[in-house]
């Protein structure tokens, strides 16, 4: 984990990458209902955020205090290319966004 972090992350789309794999993977199971969502807290939120907008074939996400959703052109890299909150309009799926009243992060 300190080797990844000290690389700089893995990047958006390959995670996305992973997690269509993930949906694809869930759909194909004989005893699914249906249904077939993601959530995440802190950076898996914010992932769970780009998933609702990128990944067809989810049902729901929920972002729980995801962070980075409002980034700062100057927080955007190679990696992260693209503030969230621009790929909203690109929503495939309701999304629940949970934020403390006082948490700066969302916008960090």
């Amino acid at each position: 984990m300190a080797a990844a972090r000290a690389y700089g992350g893995v990047a958006d789309e390959q995670v996305m990458g992973d997690g269509m794999a993930s949906v694809e993977y869930l759909r194909r199971l004989p005893y699914l209902n249906g249904k077939v969502g993601a959530i995440g807290f802190c950076m898996g939120g914010r992932l769970a955020y780009i998933a609702a907008c990128r990944l067809k074939g989810l049902d729901a996400a929920v972002d729980c205090w995801g962070g980075r959703v409002i980034a700062a052109p100057e927080n955007l890299n190679a990696k992260r290319p693209v503030s969230l909150i621009d790929m909203t309009g690109d929503k495939a799926c309701p999304l629940l966004g949970i934020f403390g009243n006082d948490d700066a992060n969302p916008n960090q």
